[in-house]
């Protein structure tokens, strides 16, 4: 019963999650700016929590594109970013 309810799960969301990860992975430096930066990383650990639950092998992927916006977001000039990705650190 559980193969069934996560094949239709992958089937349903599968194009959802990658909408997200494309979304993550083209962010450019003015969407930065904006004060809702902390979402991001909301969405990168939903999609984390996803994943470890219905695709396991997408967690590496997603846990390299959380570092790589890391190093993005503290590469930029913007201030705010750049402490918001320190505090994303910790």
């Amino acid at each position: 019963m559980d193969y069934i309810f996560l094949d239709k799960y992958r089937q349903l969301f599968s194009e959802h999650i990658e909408q997200a990860l494309d979304y993550i992975k083209n962010l450019k430096e003015e969407d930065f700016k904006a004060k809702s930066t902390y979402s991001i990383f909301d969405l990168l650990s939903t999609l984390r929590k996803i994943c470890s639950a219905v695709w396991h092998n997408r967690i590496e992927q997603i846990e390299q594109l959380h570092l790589n916006l890391l190093l993005k977001m503290i590469s930029l000039s913007n201030f705010n970013a750049k402490m918001n990705s320190l505090k994303e650190v910790k």
